[in-house]
């Protein structure tokens, strides 16, 4: 029987879905659907905002129950997400945080052994962090690993937004096992490419997915593993490029870029560029 995957992307004003199906073949793309998150309604205007005299005080407004307006406005874009795209048939459903929501830090320890990352990791991600680590959840996945040193990149996130989240897919129906980083799957089809094309392990590329509410970027090495997959070497999440203020955000991108070449000490080959933003001239 063939297996269903739902893949869910979270981001700040919409929420994207594929479905997979997998049999002895492969998988293949079944339906896929991107639904708009309302925007919070205006506050009405008070009776100075209307031009309607000094000295007379707007009404308290009404108090209501129930959830927030961003709570159903998120409520009904995943109704429409399930209908669309049939999220409760799914066998395994895996989704991603938004850009905001983690950081992605990528940690050098002096050793090699799991006991000790498992042991030390904490104490690293604390330094990082602007709260207080109980705060935190936090994973990590090997980039490289060589005696007496390994390469982590760090998946770090609010525990109490990850647990609102969560609620909030498990209030809709659905019930995630895999939380994971929106900038890991752009690597995965940045591997796939650099796979495809049979990249050597000196030829470093990049994938930079731009678009008004987040732009992701991933940079990674060919052939650089024993089994000779490509392996990550730089990510990162950033805020959305809104058209007025694109330049900002192609600076933070080019000091990326910067970063990324210091770590690997090798000329960036090839920039591809995706999202919204990439048809824009210039």
């Amino acid at each position: 029987m063939a297996q269903r995957i739902i893949g869910i992307d979270m981001g700040p004003a919409s929420i994207g879905a594929v479905a997979l199906e997998g049999g002895l073949r492969g998988y293949e793309v079944v339906s896929c659907a991107r639904v708009a998150i309302d925007p919070l309604p205006s506050p009405p205007a008070s009776p100075e905002e209307r031009g309607e005299g000094e000295g007379k005080e707007a009404a308290a407004p009404a108090e209501s129950g129930g959830a927030p307006a961003e709570d159903d406005g998120l409520a009904r874009a995943f109704t429409e997400l399930v209908e669309k795209i049939g999220v409760a048939r799914s066998d395994v459903v895996a989704v991603s945080l938004s850009g905001d929501q983690a950081a992605t830090p990528i940690v050098t320890l002096p050793f090699a052994e799991s006991k000790k990352i498992d042991a030390t990791l904490g104490f690293e991600v604390e330094n990082l962090l602007p709260f207080d680590l109980e705060e935190a959840i936090f994973d990590y996945q090997v980039l490289s690993q060589k005696p007496g040193q390994t390469e982590l990149l760090v998946g770090v996130a609010r525990g109490d937004e990850v647990g609102s989240l969560l609620a909030r897919l498990q209030a809709n129906g659905i019930d995630p096992r895999v939380v994971t980083l929106p900038a890991l799957a752009t690597f995965s089809l940045l591997s796939d490419l650099l796979a495809r094309e049979k990249a050597p392990a000196d030829a470093v590329e990049g994938l930079l997915d731009i678009g008004p509410d987040r732009t992701l970027l991933a940079i990674g090495r060919g052939a650089s593993s024993e089994r000779g997959h490509p392996a990550l070497v730089f990510s990162r999440s950033m805020g959305g490029a809104d058209p007025e203020a694109l330049q900002l955000a192609i600076r933070e991108v080019r000091q990326s870029l910067f970063s990324a070449q210091a770590r690997t000490r090798l000329p960036l080959r090839r920039l591809r560029v995706a999202g919204e933003f990439a048809a824009l001239d210039g």
